[in-house]
């Protein structure tokens, strides 16, 4: 595909293959989309449970998507990532200590920061 469209293919682009066939490259079987148009286009047809449609429905209401995700422990709190800042050297060992990636270390921190601003 990339030498068909003589460039590389962007960070946000993927090949799908029409016929779902991954060992057939012709080009008119090769199709540029985004992972999300290609995650749609799979999922089409597929029967889901009335628990994920709920949690699915919640996220795109921008409702409870912290509950929904993994990393939003709720001992991670404003304050206690304010101690942990102080108490350790980088980011990156304060995220360490809660088990956590840095960005989402600051990300959260940033989300509190944002609920201030609201009020």
């Amino acid at each position: 595909m990339e030498k068909h469209i003589g460039r590389k293919l962007r960070k946000e682009e993927i090949v799908h293959h029409v016929n779902r066939n991954r060992l057939d490259n012709r080009i008119e079987n090769l199709e540029i989309m985004t992972p999300g148009e290609h995650s749609r286009l799979h999922m089409t047809g597929f029967k889901v449970s009335a628990e994920t449609i709920e949690k699915l429905k919640k996220i795109r209401a921008g409702t409870n998507q912290k509950e929904c995700h993994q990393q939003w422990k709720s001992e991670i709190t404003e304050e206690s990532i304010r101690q942990a800042l102080g108490k350790y050297k980088t980011q990156k060992e304060a995220a360490a200590y809660f088990g956590i990636d840095k960005g989402t270390l600051m990300a959260r921190l940033k989300y509190y920061q944002n609920q201030e601003v609201v009020k």
